[in-house]
């Protein structure tokens, strides 16, 4: 078990994580980690679904790492609908 308490001082949380063992470990393909995380997945409704570690809006997609949704979830159907709106104008 790694554990990693982070940085001196105030540090951004994925700049920590960066730092840590963990990410190190997550980055490199010769790491028993990082293969582990390559091979393993799951079978949800037909759809292969690799295994992630999942952050917040600040973290940047990586192969392990899912961020949360920049925007919100109401703006992004406000979006969707706008989109469909548009595109059934077009064709009447």
């Amino acid at each position: 078990m790694d554990v990693f308490v982070g940085a001196v001082g105030h540090s951004h949380d994925f700049s920590v994580f960066e730092q840590s063992p963990l990410s190190v470990k997550l980055s490199d393909p010769s790491s028993d980690l990082y293969r582990l995380f390559e091979d393993a997945s799951i079978d949800v409704a037909g759809v292969h679904v690799p295994l992630l570690l999942l952050g917040d809006s600040a973290y940047p997609v990586r192969p392990f790492l899912l961020p949360a949704f920049k925007e919100s979830l109401a703006a992004g159907r406000s979006a969707l609908i706008l989109i469909e709106s548009t595109a059934i104008h077009a064709m009447l």
